[in-house]
């Protein structure tokens, strides 16, 4: 399941069970990440991930590593508050994320072409308490 391959001066482990990859994924990866950071702001009421780290976590083909991580948040939270938490989060992740904030319900309720291309494509749901 987990094999070395060293590659000049960097020893790299590889894991060769995709199910076991995706358990450390989610266990240590971007969704506890985020959902870590995010928990302690109040009025958010959902957190997701969509657009391609979705779309890859998802098992859908595509370029990788993936460059930036797209974050949906429901509701009404202080964006200093937000903005610094997923500051926080692109350090601890190495790599940007970009957040889209929307009114609570907006997944059930909304409209629009952003709407209706998010909906339609993999979108992975943060585990954070609502408000």
């Amino acid at each position: 399941m987990l094999r070395s391959q060293q590659q000049g001066e960097i020893l790299a482990l590889l894991l060769g069970d995709p199910g076991l990859a995706q358990i450390l994924t989610r266990a240590f990866g971007v969704p506890v990440i985020l959902a870590e950071v995010l928990s302690p702001i109040q009025g958010i009421s959902e957190g997701y991930v969509y657009g391609s780290w979705a779309a890859r976590h998802e098992g859908l083909s595509g370029p990788r590593p993936v460059a930036d991580i797209d974050v949906l948040i429901l509701g009404d939270p202080d964006r200093d508050q937000l903005y610094t938490a997923l500051s926080d989060a692109e350090t601890r992740l190495g790599r940007p994320v970009q957040a889209t904030i929307r009114e609570a319900g907006w997944l059930e309720s909304g409209t629009g072409a952003f709407h209706d291309t998010l909906t339609s494509r993999p979108t992975l749901r943060l585990d954070i308490p609502s408000d």
